[in-house]
């Protein structure tokens, strides 16, 4: 094999490593009504790496999202992302894996995502999440 056919091959695996380090948090089921929650756009906010290697966000939803994402007290943010939009991280997949990987949490703009006992998940990962 030739030494750029390796590199690719090197570069393929890494890429590959990395995207698996970015997770979404399971939702939590919501209250019943009359309890204030929204559902997650988990299904529909992506986590996506340009061609620099860096991790973005695309919201494909049909409306605003609030979306935070966090992998270590060193590498965190979060950001309103309009419909159609994508939002950079400005963290590279080689920084999101050396934190140990990442966790995001996506809601409708105007709510925010807390875990099973109402905490706020900004800042660190929780089992599972939903928007209130």
């Amino acid at each position: 094999m030739t030494t750029n056919r390796l590199a690719t091959l090197g570069m393929l695996a890494l890429v590959a490593m990395v995207f698996s380090s970015v997770t979404p948090v399971e939702a939590a089921p919501s209250p019943g009504s009359g309890g204030g929650s929204f559902p997650t756009l988990d299904s529909c906010v992506a986590a996506t790496y340009g061609s620099d290697g860096v991790l973005s966000f695309r919201n494909r939803c049909s409306q605003d999202a609030h979306v935070l994402f966090f992998a270590n007290s060193n590498v965190y943010g979060g950001w309103h992302i309009a419909s159609g939009s994508e939002e950079s991280t400005g963290y590279s997949g080689v920084q999101i894996s050396a934190a140990g990987g990442m966790t995001y949490y996506a809601c409708p703009e105007g709510s925010s995502p807390v875990d099973s006992n109402n905490q706020s998940v900004a800042k660190r990962r929780a089992a599972s999440y939903r928007c209130i």
